[in-house]
């Protein structure tokens, strides 16, 4: 009897699950074909954004390519003695605010400091480092830029402070500012002090190789070499 109504029991409780089992079915059923054309209309959405920031991505992608590809075109321009051409391109590039204005900017910019146009590359260089839309390293390298410019003429005392702070900071442009520090000592004809701060850096292990070779260089010239 006991046995009789164990198996009633199971037999209840399958029975109580099926009808559970339905009846929650049901109510899925029920729900989707209430809100069925709120929940395809949220799928729809779903994928129109999905696809959207998908060709947006492409977008960016494709336009960074073409910067890229206009900063070389204006320089294939220069190099091929189409300078007018190719200048006007940087220009129109260097207005922008971001990395690919950046580049063109900084090849305007060493364009004059070759051709001795320290004023306006002095002045080119400084916007950049000024620029909020860059990371420290470009604004860093932008700054040395601009001190290397000003260090034609005669440091200002603020110049001075600027290149030792950078000579001494953590920044991947730090060993440049420390050239920079050599080139002023021997422009101001302080050669002793100029090859003792090159010594250090020729026995510095933070030293890269082409600033060594650039400092061995130089003291040759020194005629200490």
């Amino acid at each position: 009897m006991k046995k009789q109504n164990q198996d009633q029991d199971n037999q209840s409780d399958l029975l109580f699950a099926e009808l559970s089992e339905e009846m929650r079915q049901d109510q899925v059923i029920q729900f989707l074909k209430k809100y069925q054309y709120f929940i395809i209309g949220g799928v729809l959405a779903f994928a129109a954004a999905f696809g959207g920031l998908l060709a947006y991505d492409s977008y960016q992608v494709s336009v960074r390519k073409g910067l890229a590809s206009d900063i070389a075109q204006a320089q294939t321009l220069i190099n091929e003695g189409q300078e007018d051409a190719g200048l006007s391109l940087l220009q129109e590039l260097s207005a922008r605010s971001d990395f690919y204005g950046y580049q063109a900017g900084m090849i305007l910019a060493k364009r004059d400091l070759a051709m001795g146009d320290f004023d306006a590359a002095s002045t080119r260089f400084q916007a950049l480092a000024k620029s909020t839309s860059l990371s420290a390293a470009y604004k860093d390298l932008a700054e040395i830029y601009a001190l290397m410019a000003a260090s034609n003429d005669t440091l200002s005392e603020a110049d001075r402070q600027r290149i030792e702070a950078l000579a001494s900071s953590d920044s991947a442009y730090a060993g440049m500012a420390k050239e920079l520090q050599v080139a002023a000592l021997v422009q101001q004809g302080q050669i002793e002090q100029a090859l003792s701060a090159i010594d250090l850096l020729l026995n510095a292990d933070d030293s890269s190789s082409q600033l060594k070779f650039r400092m061995e260089q130089l003291k040759q010239a020194l005629g200490k070499g």
